[in-house]
């Protein structure tokens, strides 16, 4: 990935232009209305593509890219900015609830741990959205009677393992805390680790997610007890799918010269 990324115009999933071309209120680039992350096809992968170049940085200091890394963000994170980002919420929350935002979170988190002079500016100027956010997902989770186990952006699981290593980063324990009841309301009764998606079709893996975010709330022991009380024979064969899929992938990587 490239820092110019950021600076890359696209517009967003085309049934989002398509819906706003109608209503006569999307401009010719997603600029427009995204100052900040308008850099892919869709708002979520342009957030967690800035939370990796922000871990890049934060990991690798002395990288000749950091520096320009910096000076982009501090064109882009600035309040004005991002409360346009926060304005956009009434037409795309049903395409970036709870993905997106909880990447959106995460990516806050990321600045938290960044040890760099500018992360306090770029935490202020995140402050709004990140306070919204955290209401939003409390009223969000509070309603759903049942978690979404879809191995796609909807996945309950994917989102509150975000959200949880978000709050526990930042120090808040009230949100922390509503997001372990949350994990607990909707999957401490699960009898078994059933799939509700198509493996080979879908990115998220929900049964594993699931014992991701378990084990993050739950002691060693409890976890374990927990654990063994229900049908996990389907996490096997999910874990060997997914082992197998790693292989071939290192296979590829093995015949690629460093240059690629």
């Amino acid at each position: 990935m490239k820092a110019s990324t950021t600076d890359d115009l696209y517009p967003l999933l085309l049934n989002l232009v398509y819906k706003n071309i109608q209503k006569n209120s999307y401009g010719a680039t997603s600029s427009d209305k995204h100052p900040v992350f308008f850099g892919c096809c869709d708002w979520h992968s342009s957030v967690h593509s800035h939370w990796t170049l922000v871990r890049i940085s934060r990991l690798n200091p002395s990288l000749p890219l950091v520096k320009e890394i910096i000076e982009r963000f501090k064109v882009y994170f600035t309040s004005e900015n991002l409360e346009k980002e926060l304005s956009t919420y009434h037409y795309l929350a049903e395409q970036q609830s709870p993905y997106g935002y909880s990447w959106l979170l995460a990516l806050v988190a990321n600045i938290y741990k960044w040890d760099i002079e500018e992360s306090k500016d770029f935490l202020n100027a995140f402050s709004t959205f990140e306070s919204f956010l955290k209401k939003h997902f409390v009223s969000t989770f509070k309603a759903m009677e049942k978690p979404a186990r879809y191995g796609m952006h909807e996945n309950t699981a994917f989102a509150l393992i975000l959200l949880y290593h978000y709050g526990k980063t930042v120090g808040d324990e009230e949100f922390t805390k509503a997001i372990t009841d949350f994990a607990i309301k909707f999957f401490y009764k699960d009898e078994s680790f059933e799939e509700d998606d198509n493996i080979y079709g879908c990115y998220i893996t929900s049964s594993l997610c699931v014992l991701h975010i378990m084990s993050l709330i739950m002691e060693k022991e409890e976890f374990i007890e927990w654990v063994n009380k229900r049908n996990w024979k389907p996490v096997l064969a999910l874990s060997l799918i997914h082992i197998c899929r790693c292989r071939r992938i290192e296979r590829c990587r093995s015949r690629w010269s460093p240059y690629h």
